[in-house]
């Protein structure tokens, strides 16, 4: 509660991303089908579950807010019984915490849209939500042997199907790793029926999805929506692209990998020199000794890998606490996963069986979501979804896992979980500074009434103030009927004006260009020509190319036609104090 009055509608992007998860519900709203009028390239569940909240509840922010609340609220929930469940309630608290603190209200890059109350795509945030009641599911398939958890697991993951192929391939193969392992729990005498039941429970919510699009649009086309995020994945070079390949490390791959090794080396020692310190008060004083100056070695060598990686996180910009950094944390999932493993092959006790079956399916899931990111695993961005599962597996692993198995081996364990929470509380304390530093710096209203949207001063941000004008000169200029398209990116001013975008293509990205082509792009427009075209200012370094419309792979084609059919009628900019220069132009169709 603290955190939601705290940051009050401070959470989504003026422009980037959120837009299109509040114009693509309005519209389904109004009776427009997905795939046919509305260019999309996720699976259908996600924009049609905020379609029925904005047809029961009324179209507006404030009604995606508190869907997202109650479901961030539900996910804690669930986060908190799986950790009470195989760990104790003090790491299922902290899991909580840090998982509300670090990525639930997160605010780590000043930019929206990356936490669960406003997530850039809704299809992670539910997908995670789902794949975690499909985990808790199967956990309570090898604790009761009910056959309704595993047709409940099936349908939850076919859910998942029709959000983010990133996160149905980490929860399918969870799910896989998770029937396999089953024998080991205890012995398994109808595993094909089982495995059949849990099949078609899982192709039941697509198929249903896809009935239901079959009678708005051609088979076909609805197969290919119900398909998702994999034709497009497939069938363009999205994943090719610069963006992309920075995005997952793969610009610099060596590099990449050897930071991952040295975060995860840093941990490591760090966590050796504590667990050396904590055995050594279980030895006699003349073993002692030894021991605490091994301590005192490991946590120097420790402490100069920290210095190399916050040089190398100073010289890319983003230092961040490195206990918690996400480069170490595939390592992290991968040793505790294999760890547990080992420990379910030689336990002999059912309940502790299911135990480590149920923290195996989570790091299998953890490692699996931080594929997307492969060599740049990370925190912030991407990393407020994708990272979550992986981070709170590192808190089971410092506040459980270590000190239990220390305690097994030579009967101590205390210092060590004591240490590690205060280390861990102690980052999560940090992100919550960062996070409250950058939601301070927004005080500028954009918006009205349930639409509007708490956005940052002008000299941290000038687009908040400029798009509250460009609000007020399109109220003024533009009449309600109109129709309107924004140029590169924008339709969170489609959205809040209430002006429709004439062409089924919201986005004008790269990534959109690629999955769409931009000349089909450009003939649905010359089809159906928008009464009047904004052109925002927007910077394309992160994707490689030059400014929209004078790339020859970029917008020109669009560009060349607006400016022949197009007039400039109004300019909103920021002004010269501003840290960085933005404007929006108001262009008219010309007469025939």
């Amino acid at each position: 509660m603290a955190l939601t009055i705290a940051t009050w509608r401070k959470w989504p992007d003026v422009l980037i991303d959120f837009g299109r998860e509040l114009y693509v519900p309005w519209q389904l709203s109004t009776g427009k089908v997905l795939y046919s009028e509305l260019a999309y390239f996720n699976g259908p569940f996600s924009p049609y579950f905020n379609a029925l909240l904005f047809r029961i509840f009324g179209v507006s922010l404030t009604t995606l807010i508190l869907s997202n609340l109650a479901i961030l609220a539900v996910t804690t929930g669930m986060i908190y019984r799986f950790f009470s469940q195989v760990c104790d309630r003090l790491t299922a608290t902290v899991c909580c915490c840090i998982f509300l603190v670090v990525f639930g209200f997160a605010d780590l890059i000043q930019t929206g849209n990356n936490n669960f109350v406003t997530p850039y795509s809704h299809e992670l945030t539910h997908g995670i939500a789902l794949a975690t009641a499909m985990i808790l599911c199967l956990r309570q398939y090898s604790l009761t042997r009910k056959r309704s958890c595993v047709l409940m697991a099936g349908v939850l993951l076919g859910f998942v199907f029709l959000t983010k192929a990133e996160v149905f391939l980490a929860a399918a193969v969870t799910a896989l790793l998770g029937f396999g392992l089953l024998h080991l729990v205890a012995p398994l005498r109808d595993r094909k029926t089982l495995l059949l039941g849990f099949a078609c429970a899982a192709i039941l919510p697509a198929s249903l999805f896809l009935a239901f699009l079959a009678t708005q649009i051609p088979a076909g086309e609805a197969l290919r929506g119900t398909a998702g995020t994999w034709l497009p994945l497939l069938q363009s070079d999205v994943t090719h692209s610069v963006y992309y390949k920075r995005s997952a490390g793969l610009d610099m791959p060596a590099e990449k990998l050897a930071m991952m090794f040295l975060t995860f080396a840093a941990v490591v020692l760090l966590g050796g020199a504590i667990a050396t310190a904590d055995v050594a008060r279980a030895f006699q004083s003349r073993v002692k000794r030894p021991l605490l100056i091994a301590s005192l070695l490991l946590f120097a060598l420790s402490c100069l890998i920290k210095r190399s990686s916050d040089l190398w996180l100073l010289v890319t910009g983003f230092p961040v606490p490195w206990m918690l950094l996400g480069a170490s944390l595939p390592f992290v999932s991968l040793a505790s996963g294999f760890a547990l493993l080992v420990a379910l092959q030689r336990s002999i006790r059912h309940e502790e069986k299911v135990r480590l079956l149920a923290l195996i399916l989570w790091a299998t899931f953890s490692l699996g979501l931080l594929g997307k990111l492969f060599l740049a695993p990370r925190l912030y961005e991407y990393g407020f979804a994708l990272a979550m599962p992986a981070t709170l597996m590192l808190v089971a692993t410092c506040a459980k896992l270590m000190p239990d198995a220390l305690r097994k081996l030579y009967g101590t364990g205390d210092l060590f979980r004591r240490v590690a929470l205060a280390a861990l509380v102690a980052d999560a304390l940090f992100f919550l500074m960062v996070s409250m530093k950058s939601y301070s710096q927004k005080t500028v209203f954009v918006g009205y009434g349930g639409d509007t949207i708490v956005a940052a001063e002008q000299q941290f941000d000038p687009r908040g103030i400029v798009v509250s004008r460009a609000l007020q000169r399109i109220e003024s200029l533009v009449p309600a009927n109109a129709t309107l398209l924004v140029l590169p990116e924008g339709v969170m001013l489609n959205y809040l004006t209430r002006r429709t975008n004439p062409t089924p293509y919201i986005n004008f990205m790269p990534p959109e260009m690629l999955m769409f082509d931009e000349s089909k792009m450009l003939v649905a427009i010359r089809n159906h020509p928008p009464d009047f075209v904004l052109l925002t200012a927007r910077s394309m370094g992160e994707y490689g190319v030059k400014p929209f419309g004078t790339d020859p792979g970029f917008g020109k084609q669009i560009m060349d036609w607006v400016k022949l059919n197009y007039s400039l009628v109004g300019q909103i900019a920021a002004a010269p104090e501003a840290k960085h220069p933005f404007d929006i132009k108001i262009l008219r169709r010309a007469p025939e």
